[in-house]
């Protein structure tokens, strides 16, 4: 966006750090994205959290750091950073008057509405052997996006294909009881 070549972008809320170059440099706003052919309408929500692994070997360290990140003073920095909407209802609504302050004319209510569409299980979901499966999806990413292959279902069915078989090899290797 802030390049001036594009002029839609489907991003999440954590591009507010973008958001006051934009502003200097055109007008902007955000939309929903429309329903795809089915018409099924999903959000594909970018949520960011936290767990304390059960082999953890310092729990109680890091649960207090949890909590600290929670404390009001450090819980207004990470919004601040991430431009997210807060898990906390109350501060939420905090967060959309203070993004309508900034960038008066900019329907942060679509950010809102969107989660009454979220997709049921989320797109950052552990997945086995991750970075394989991210390789085989940047490598048809990238064939589409440099114009090298710009057959798209024949992309997909290849990354489907190899993606597939990383997660069958992943699990033969790591059964399950």
């Amino acid at each position: 966006m802030g390049s001036g070549l594009v002029g839609m972008w489907e991003v999440n809320s954590w591009m507010g750090y973008a958001w006051p170059a934009w502003s200097e440099k055109f007008a902007w706003d955000v939309a929903a994205v429309p329903a795809g052919p089915n018409g099924v309408v999903l959000d594909l929500v970018d949520a960011d959290t936290a767990v304390i692994p059960a082999a953890s070997k310092n729990p109680d360290e890091a649960w207090e750091v949890m909590k600290w990140f929670f404390e009001p003073e450090q819980y207004k920095v990470l919004i601040d950073n991430y431009s997210c909407l807060p898990a906390d209802t109350e501060i939420m609504s905090t967060w959309k008057s203070d993004q309508e302050a900034k960038y008066p004319g900019v329907d942060f209510q679509v950010f809102f509405d969107a989660l009454n569409y979220l997709e049921k299980y989320n797109h950052e979901s552990w997945k086995p052997d991750y970075s394989k499966v991210n390789t085989e999806l940047t490598k048809a990413h990238d064939f589409i996006m440099t114009g090298e292959n710009l057959d798209v279902q024949a992309v997909a069915k290849d990354a489907n294909t190899a993606v597939q078989a990383i997660i069958d090899a992943y699990w033969a290797a790591n059964p399950q009881p």
